[in-house]
């Protein structure tokens, strides 16, 4: 008997095994593993665990930038192109949090480059934020005139080296003899600059540019907690005029207690991505909590039809799994229990977690006889701003947290005009927006 093939089912066939054999391949170069049933840019499996030395948690319990971002880093960067002069610095350290492209933004400001590199051009090019900055002026009227004014060479020695020693970007933390108004900025990613275009056109640095000494303590993904702990130790350091809490409403509820402790970091960067080091509200040391990231995106061994055995040997079957998960065809006992605990944790959580870190930020300033001041970041996609043009904060909730304490509200925000388009951060029409908010209220005392 003689079997026919159809030539164009034998064509689509062979073309169907190509595209699979094809996809698998790009996938993996993609970093996507065979087991793991989901694709993520935060976490990742890993064969060896290195841990990077972006932040250090010092004896204070404050999370900061460490000794490789404000010493070592300078020395790879070709400050005339905007390059990397040795790629070692990758084995230590995450490209995150735009450290490098703040030494870009700076180093541009202070020496134009005749020959920037494809990776600044191109991100010129994206970003329609991008332009001039305030501090961008200030300085090069300071160079014009010669400024000698002490704010005037505090700029200068800032532009050259935007990191300060205590490992903030910021002027130095000090206590400084000057008639120029000292003002204190704490906060997490706002304070820090993100979604700034050059970084120096944040409001902190627009508030520098206005003539202002403003020391800045900002770093992302940080919380009231940390907030507190920088207010006890930095204040008595820099005796400033005013101190300010930045507050954002989008993360800055805490869903469980935390006092900051020596070496023990709320969050872990390493070659597997970011990982909260307190998923459940417990602290959990580097090693352990990897383990728990890892046992939530991995296919489970063990199944009744061994379906997951199967699916888990190539990355494409791996992938159609997390679709079934998703469609609760199959289960996940890891997830489902983190899911159950996550939730008791967040059902849970109480106003009093995060307002006894603002009471201490409080007497912290009542301590030193330092004036506070407290101003509510609205989110931009919060539930209230589902349908108005105007970014409405929660006020019901910031009351619960701030009590009896006074805080601020910039009125007017509009998302689409003040914020990113990608991410909750201002742009720098909301980092001008916001400067100008601070700086009436700082001239009222």
């Amino acid at each position: 008997m003689t079997i026919r093939y159809n030539k164009s089912v034998v064509l689509f066939i062979i073309s169907v095994c190509f595209t699979l054999v094809l996809s698998e391949i790009s996938l993996r170069i993609w970093g996507a593993q065979p087991g793991v049933y989901q694709l993520s840019g935060q976490f990742k499996v890993v064969d060896s665990l290195i841990p990077y030395k972006n932040y250090v948690t010092d004896e204070f319990g404050i999370y900061k930038f460490g000794p490789w971002i404000v010493d070592s880093f300078p020395h790879y960067l070709d400050k005339k192109n905007g390059e990397l002069k040795i790629k070692k610095t990758n084995q230590v350290l995450h490209d995150v949090d735009g450290f490098d492209e703040v030494y870009i933004d700076f180093s541009r400001l202070a020496n134009p480059m005749p020959n920037p590199s494809m990776f600044i051009l191109l991100r010129d090019w994206l970003n329609t934020n991008v332009g001039q900055s305030d501090l961008q002026e200030a300085y090069d009227s300071i160079k014009r005139y010669n400024a000698q004014s002490y704010w005037a060479q505090t700029i200068v020695k800032y532009v050259n080296q935007p990191f300060n020693r205590e490992g903030f970007r910021s002027i130095p933390f000090r206590s400084d003899s000057t008639t120029v108004k000292k003002v204190f900025l704490v906060g997490d990613s706002y304070v820090y600059g993100f979604n700034a275009r050059p970084f120096h056109a944040s409001f902190a640095d627009n508030l520098l540019a206005k003539g202002y000494m403003v020391y800045s303590a900002g770093i992302a993904g940080t919380d009231p907690a940390q907030y507190a702990a920088i207010a006890k130790r930095y204040i008595p350091v820099i005796n400033p005029d005013v101190v300010v809490m930045c507050f954002y409403e989008g993360n800055d509820y805490m869903p469980y207690d935390r006092t900051p402790q020596p070496n023990k970091p709320h969050e872990y960067i390493s070659n597997a991505g970011f990982f909260q080091s307190a998923p459940y509200g417990k602290f959990m040391i580097f090693e352990n909590c990897y383990r728990y990231y890892t046992s939530l995106v991995v296919i489970p061994d063990r199944d009744e039809f061994f379906l997951n055995a199967q699916m888990s040997k190539t990355v494409l079957t791996s992938l159609v799994w997390g679709i079934l998960l998703k469609l609760n065809l199959v289960s996940h006992p890891a997830v489902a229990t983190s899911e159950k605990k996550l939730q008791k944790m967040y059902s849970a959580q109480k106003a009093e977690y995060t307002s006894r870190h603002i009471r201490a930020f409080e007497e912290a300033c009542k301590q030193s006889k330092v004036q506070s001041i407290y101003v509510l970041i609205p989110q931009r996609d919060g539930a209230l701003n589902k349908k108005s043009e105007y970014v409405t904060p929660d006020l019901r909730r910031a009351n619960q947290v701030f009590g009896n304490i006074t805080y601020h509200v910039p009125k007017g925000l509009k998302r689409k005009v003040h914020y990113g388009t990608l991410d909750d951060h201002f742009n720098n029409h909301g980092n001008k927006y916001f400067s100008q908010f601070l700086d009436t209220l700082i001239l009222r005392y």
